[in-house]
């Protein structure tokens, strides 16, 4: 009896096997192709398996599979409980296995009402809490505490800071005539907050900080919003009027609104 007749041409794909070309060394009787396997080996395999798709490997697929079925009746000994509890979660059922990652999925409910799949991984080792709701919660806490005032971009904020630099920080260019002189700001007006609620916000853009006395701190009572004129009458008293000439005296005290007593 001859050997049948199979016609399959080469280069058919079947699985991970590619058909080379007919087999003549096994019996007649069969109809054999030579295939190759995607993971690097050839096998002869019989024409109606090609044909019917019974054979799609070398044998290779068999036996990952046969190791992911051994890893997943491992986790199936190990499966988590339907109502075990994971911070917010509550396992509800298990989904499926997941070969990509090689992790069974749950379906859990959240305390908040939501459902959502979670990986035998995450639940166990503490990562999954929740549906993603606390970690919603925390990053809203984050900025409730991050914004204080909400007003680190304004023009009080700015006269605030270089209130504090000019008076605190040695390397600024006017420190000499603050910090350097012992003018210091209250322990009180530390906090932004409580500055602005005992200044207040200035009145206009032409107004900055300015103190009554010269010479004294910044503190409440002695620090007032102020226009440039209103700042330029209020300058610490010349150390030596003689670097002056008679114009330049005049036109201070001009400045000033000061009257010079008539001299009887």
């Amino acid at each position: 009896m001859g050997r049948p007749i199979i016609e399959i041409a080469t280069g058919h794909i079947c699985g991970r096997l590619t058909v080379l070309g007919l087999d003549t060394s096994p019996p007649e009787t069969k109809a054999y192709f030579l295939c190759s396997c995607s993971c690097g080996n050839n096998i002869s395999v019989r024409g109606t398996a090609i044909r019917s798709g019974r054979t799609q490997s070398c044998g290779c697929l068999r036996k990952e599979t046969a190791k992911e079925n051994a890893k997943f009746q491992k986790h199936e000994r190990s499966r988590i409980p339907n109502g075990t509890r994971f911070g917010r979660l509550e396992v509800v059922a298990f989904e499926r296995w997941n070969p990509r990652v090689k992790r069974s999925i749950y379906l859990c409910k959240c305390d908040c009402g939501s459902e959502c799949l979670k990986d035998n991984v995450r639940l166990e080792s503490g990562k999954a809490k929740s549906c993603g709701c606390l970690w919603k919660e925390r990053i809203a806490d984050k900025g409730k505490r991050a914004r204080t005032h909400g007003m680190s971009r304004t023009p009080e904020y700015s006269a605030w800071q270089a209130m504090r630099n000019r008076c605190e920080k040695p390397k600024v260019a006017c420190y000499h005539n603050y910090g350097g002189r012992g003018i210091k700001v209250c322990e009180r007006w530390s906090s932004f907050g409580e500055f602005i609620k005992d200044m207040g916000l200035r009145p206009s853009d032409a107004h900055s900080l300015d103190r009554i006395n010269v010479n004294g701190n910044y503190e409440p009572g002695n620090v007032r919003w102020a226009t440039n004129i209103e700042q330029a009458r209020n300058k610490r008293p010349l150390k030596r009027i003689e670097k002056y000439t008679d114009s330049e005296i005049l036109a201070e005290v001009k400045r000033r609104g000061l009257t010079i007593p008539t001299l009887k």
